[in-house]
């Protein structure tokens, strides 16, 4: 899920996007979908964008954010991964 608009930003931007170690995956995957939640205005509540991961790498979410030293979870580990260019879907609307 992409919580801020920042993070769409760096998504697109620098084609990596965060996931806490307590919240991977068991199973390996080759690809992410990005739901966008409803703060995304009119594109909100939908997975539109996709991406193939290319690589993974662990670390302190403060070193992947460090303008966010402060932020409660900064000393969490979190993975890094590297995705390929952000592919535009469908859009999937999620049902409530």
């Amino acid at each position: 899920m992409l919580k801020q608009k920042r993070d769409m930003a760096i998504l697109v931007r620098y084609h990596w996007y965060r996931i806490p170690v307590s919240k991977m995956p068991a199973r390996k995957f080759d690809y992410l979908a990005f739901y966008e939640p409803v703060r995304f205005g009119r594109h909100g509540k939908q997975i539109r964008f996709y991406a193939r991961v290319l690589r993974y790498s662990a670390g302190k979410r403060r070193d992947l954010l460090p303008n966010e030293t402060n932020h409660p979870n900064a000393n969490k580990n979190y993975f890094k991964i590297q995705v390929g260019r952000t592919g535009v879907m469908t859009p999937v609307a999620v049902l409530e």
